[in-house]
């Protein structure tokens, strides 16, 4: 049983080899992103404080 599982597994990656190529670049390129995102976060939410700050002590005069 398991020579026709390894077949199979074997012809499915063959066949699909472009298909799980572009899964993996994606899956890696999610990784990228998420890290990116996790370093960028302490700046993106110190930029909206600042922005928050500005536009309150611009609404007086508005």
């Amino acid at each position: 049983m398991n020579g026709i599982y390894g077949e199979a597994a074997a012809n499915y990656e063959n066949t699909n080899a472009k298909i799980l190529a572009q899964n993996d670049a994606n899956r890696k390129m999610t990784d990228a992103l998420a890290a990116l995102g996790d370093a960028v976060a302490p700046v993106n939410t110190m930029l909206t404080e600042l922005g928050a700050e500005i536009l309150a002590d611009l609404t007086p005069y508005i």
